[in-house]
């Protein structure tokens, strides 16, 4: 699947959805549900292949992002906003100009919009040899989607969704920030994102009365907490970015259909 968002983003499912997606089961479901959404690539995907027949809810603990998805289901701020972003990418001329249009990136989001449209290989560094180009919102797809489907987009912790959305009606895909692999997500003291895992293995998913499929990276704390789990499937994933292959695993609270 081609980029379906706004700007490139680090864990991008969309090279995997397909894979993904096979694993699901959709009988008797009418809600889709992402705990840590990022790009909302899986419920994209899935209102492509079913167009109006579910409702959506997208949740993401971070700030910026959940305020830039209630931009762009909004038609008149995604107008307004798009200007104040070409004027912006407009005066970045070189790495100078870069770093004082995003020196609040972390509570300006338009600041925030450019560290993540303009970067080279991580977030936030200037991208040598930039030069601008109108950038137009409107033709992303995500906007469509955010815009024609029923949307719930929350900013919550994602153990909270787990919580609230235990229902029959539900598909629950998680995502979540990987072991191991992502720390910088664990430093936030007062984030409880970092139980997400003992939620889950507390819980027994088995017993879970939402279908639950969550997507991980392959290492052995995962294999250890998930030893009795039987519903798994193995795929490879290359990072784009730095060409690295690794094993992720796709993990379910029911049987292959």
């Amino acid at each position: 699947m081609k980029n379906h968002f706004v700007f490139g983003y680090a864990g991008n499912k969309r090279d995997e959805v397909g894979d993904i997606y096979d694993s699901f089961d959709l009988t008797n479901i009418d809600t889709i549900v992402e705990p840590f959404c990022g790009t909302s690539a899986v419920s994209y995907y899935i209102s492509t292949l079913h167009p109006q027949k579910y409702k959506y809810v997208l949740n993401d603990l971070n700030k910026n992002l959940f305020d830039l998805y209630n931009i762009l289901r909004d038609k008149t701020k995604l107008i307004e906003f798009e200007k104040l972003i070409n004027e912006k990418a407009k005066r970045i001329v070189d790495k100078k100009t870069y770093n004082e249009e995003i020196k609040n990136y972390k509570t300006n989001i338009c600041d925030w919009f450019i560290s993540c449209k303009i970067y080279a290989i991580r977030q936030g560094l200037y991208k040598n040899g930039y030069k601008y180009t109108y950038i137009d919102l409107k033709k992303c797809p995500i906007v469509e989607f955010l815009q024609t489907e029923n949307v719930e987009i929350r900013n919550v912790e994602g153990v909270e969704i787990l919580q609230e959305y235990n229902k029959k009606n539900c598909l629950i895909f998680v995502d979540p920030p990987y072991l191991l692999s992502c720390n910088e997500y664990y430093d936030d003291a007062k984030s409880k994102s970092q139980n997400v895992y003992e939620y889950i293995y507390n819980n027994n998913i088995k017993k879970m009365k939402n279908k639950f499929v969550m997507v991980v990276e392959k290492n052995w704390m995962i294999s250890l907490l998930f030893q009795k789990i039987t519903n798994i499937i193995e795929y490879s994933k290359l990072y784009q970015t730095t060409k690295r292959v690794t094993k992720h695993l796709i993990i379910r609270n029911y049987k292959t259909i």
